[in-house]
């Protein structure tokens, strides 16, 4: 019995390398996607943070040594203060010490502008610099004679070789995305349907590069894109890892698994795979989600990268602007956003979009500090604040067309407007800027330069010169901000 103990140790030290038992080979993917800037670990736990997160991969890397490839489903980086303040550098300098091979554009990477992309491989460490490939095969921008152009700041995969095995990585981004995404930003661009590029990608890879795994991985939760992939007859697709829904599953099909793996670094998903390199297949594939915990012996050195990042960025962030008087829910939160907006521009009505208010920031208990980095939790996207004058049919035309606006008036109120008067009104660049809203057919339009989360910022504050607790669910206190 104990020959056979000291018999197996070099055979499952073997496996733990990467490689290999004659043929066989081992291959470890892991993979995560949506982790929006989860810097700091939450008090109640439902957020272990990005020290936690990234010691766990390590532990993972070390247990697979050679063989473990690190992947990201996009979204990476927009969130939270910490990750936001500059830009997602943060997170780069973590993904960088990690070894993260490539990431899928998320539609949040858009948010900073294409500009912000392509600095990211600029070679300017100063503004944050991916050592990592961004994916995205369907991505094109529109010219002026409407053609269609491959942009070249998202390439369409990435081979990276695991010992002698070599594996194709495909990446796409969802075609809903581009509704998830600011008009001013995304109007020069277009994102084709991917599953058919996808594929042909992928028989590129398996018979030109001879990849022997083919991995595609896209910000996209169709199952529709996925059954095309997975099932499709010309180039075999061994695993699809998703994005963007904030999901978190794992489907084991008959020769291909799809994984998702929620947000915020909740889950880390792990696929383990032997591949027989003589017979050139797979001969087991297992996929979970493992969720992240609270890690023991924590990474110094990446401890390192983020605590000197944050040097700076804690200085702002913590700043104590007031005092909540009051239970913070999001219904409050958002109607009160509203309200900020309304009496930052001096409007009539201010408007939100529902989904710009972060769930995750409720709520915050009566009596809490309300800090800088609060509101970046409320609204963590850099969306301007613009104004208009329209009608009160026109106002009223929105609140009964949409069920995504948040108004800085019930909607009793709203109906009571005049339908012939004009009223200015405040909005998100987010909302404002799309064609199917009346928004830019109004009267005045105007740009104030005013980021919806300054306008939170300044009014919190004003309960506070005012000696007051800070009581959203009473509306807005601050008055016309001129920049």
């Amino acid at each position: 019995m104990k020959f056979k103990k000291l018999l197996l140790l070099p055979l499952l030290m073997a496996s733990l390398s990467g490689c290999n038992n004659g043929n066989i080979v081992d291959i470890q993917i892991l993979s995560f996607n949506d982790f929006h800037g989860a810097v700091k670990q939450s008090e109640d736990g439902s957020q272990q943070g990005l020290l936690n997160f990234a010691s766990t991969i390590i532990e993972k890397q070390n247990k697979v040594k050679n063989g473990t490839v690190l992947l990201s489903a996009g979204d990476m980086y927009q969130g939270s203060a910490e990750s936001n303040t500059g830009k997602g550098k943060i997170m780069m300098d973590v993904m960088n010490k990690l070894g993260l091979e490539a990431m899928t554009i998320g539609n949040h990477e858009f948010d900073w502008g294409v500009d912000t992309i392509i600095s990211q491989h600029d070679g300017d460490t100063k503004n944050g610099e991916a050592n990592y490939d961004y994916l995205g095969c369907n991505i094109y921008q529109v010219q002026e004679n409407k053609e269609l152009s491959r942009v070249d700041w998202a390439k369409d995969y990435k081979i990276v070789e695991r010992g002698d095995i070599k594996i194709g990585i495909i990446g796409w981004i969802s075609t809903t995305c581009m509704n998830d995404i600011a008009t001013s930003i995304i109007s020069p661009y277009e994102f084709t349907n991917p599953a058919e590029r996808i594929v042909d990608i992928a028989y590129k890879l398996r018979n030109e590069d001879n990849c022997d795994l083919i991995v595609a991985m896209g910000h996209d939760d169709s199952d529709f894109v996925n059954t095309e992939l997975g099932t499709n007859t010309k180039a075999k697709i061994d695993l699809i890892i998703n994005g963007h829904s904030h999901s978190s599953y794992v489907k084991e099909n008959d020769g291909y698994n799809v994984v998702q793996s929620e947000s915020n670094g909740a889950y880390l998903g792990v696929t383990n795979i032997r591949y027989n390199r003589e017979e050139k297949k797979v001969i087991s594939m297992t996929t979970v989600n493992e969720e992240i915990q609270d890690v023991k012996n924590k990474d110094q050195e990446i401890k390192t990268i983020i605590d000197d990042n944050l040097k700076d960025i804690n200085k702002v962030v913590n700043e104590v602007i007031g005092k909540a008087g009051e239970k913070i829910t999001k219904k409050i939160g958002g109607k009160w956003i509203a309200n900020a907006i309304k009496g930052a521009t001096g409007a009539d009505v201010g408007i939100i979009n529902a989904g710009g208010v972060r769930e995750k920031a409720f709520p915050i208990a009566k009596g809490s500090d309300i800090k800088v980095s609060n509101i970046w939790e409320m609204m963590p996207f850099d969306n301007m604040i613009k104004t208009t004058k329209i009608t009160g049919k026109d106002v009223k035309g929105l609140i009964n067309n949409s069920d995504n606006f948040i108004f800085s008036h019930t909607t009793e109120e709203i109906n009571a407007l005049n339908d012939t008067q004009e009223y200015v009104v405040a909005a998100c660049d987010y909302i404002f800027d799309k064609p199917e809203y009346c928004f830019q057919n109004g009267k005045d339009v105007t740009e104030t330069l005013l980021l919806v989360r300054d306008a939170m910022i300044e009014d919190v504050k004003a309960w506070t010169k005012e000696n007051l607790e800070f009581m959203p669910s009473q509306g807005a206190k601050v008055g016309k901000i001129t920049q």
